[in-house]
């Protein structure tokens, strides 16, 4: 293996194992269940016009999946759904959230390697915890809109314009409004409801051959001004599959 082969390797292990501790970190403290989790950070990362990019995973936000189509040579458009019920080992509470997005992206091939993707979307969800599985006796409960604006720099070192197996990674960054339109703490309704601004930098990685790839998403969530008045999951990472149809046809050359 050559020099630089094995520099971007090592300095490429020390970035993923230092970005897997920040997304392992716990969630925020406190006694109340999280009512924000925050959606993987991830983009299509096109090569050109009519491919089609579905995605599902699982991982710390639960289950989920999304698809985006490259509409145009420039522009794509996106739609995604997650859900998660399960037991919160801090809390001893039980989560319930799911979220559904729609999103619209601009995208650049300026060559081989590199892609730029800017994007933005709104994400409608809920979230809160209850005493038992069964549904009963909510602690707290939250309805929420999401706006959201994010960019992404990507380079594909492997499989850039065509080849056997492929490699993607992203560095992204994304801004996300979170307003709740309805908010209650033990049945009582807050008046005003609380909403916060995050900034959630992430980072992706895919590998396979180019039609089917192993796909891992990590980001962080920081809120941005005064500590929200709420509870939120401050780490994601998913781990799941990508699928691409239509790509063959895009990998003649740079856009």
């Amino acid at each position: 293996m050559r020099t630089s082969d094995t520099r971007f390797w090592t300095r490429g292990s020390a970035l993923l194992a230092a970005l897997l501790s920040l997304a392992m970190a716990p969630a925020k403290d406190g006694c109340e269940p999280n009512t924000y989790v925050p959606s993987p950070s991830r983009t299509p990362l096109y090569d050109g016009a009519g491919e089609v990019h579905i995605n599902g995973y699982g991982g710390s936000n639960g289950y989920g999946g999304e698809v985006n189509y490259a509409v145009a040579e420039n522009a794509g458009i996106g739609a995604a759904y997650w859900y998660k019920n399960e037991k919160n080992d801090s809390t001893g509470l039980v989560e319930r959230h799911q979220a559904v997005e729609l999103a619209g992206t601009w995208f650049s091939r300026p060559s081989d390697i590199v892609r730029l993707e800017v994007g933005g979307g709104l994400g409608i969800g809920s979230g809160g915890g209850t005493l038992d599985s069964a549904g009963n006796i909510r602690v707290v409960d939250g309805d929420y809109l999401r706006p959201y604006l994010q960019g992404a720099i990507g380079v594909v070192p492997i499989g850039g314009n065509g080849g056997a197996l492929r490699f993607e990674a992203a560095g992204i960054l994304r801004f996300s409004y979170v307003g709740f339109t309805s908010f209650t703490r033990a049945g009582v309704e807050v008046d005003p409801a609380p909403s916060a601004l995050f900034v959630e930098p992430g980072i992706m990685l895919r590998f396979g051959i180019p039609s089917v790839m192993l796909d891992l998403a990590i980001s962080r969530a920081f809120a941005a001004g005064e500590e929200p008045d709420f509870n939120f999951n401050n780490g994601v990472m998913t781990i799941g599959a990508h699928v691409v149809l239509g790509r063959s046809e895009n990998q003649r050359g740079s856009r």
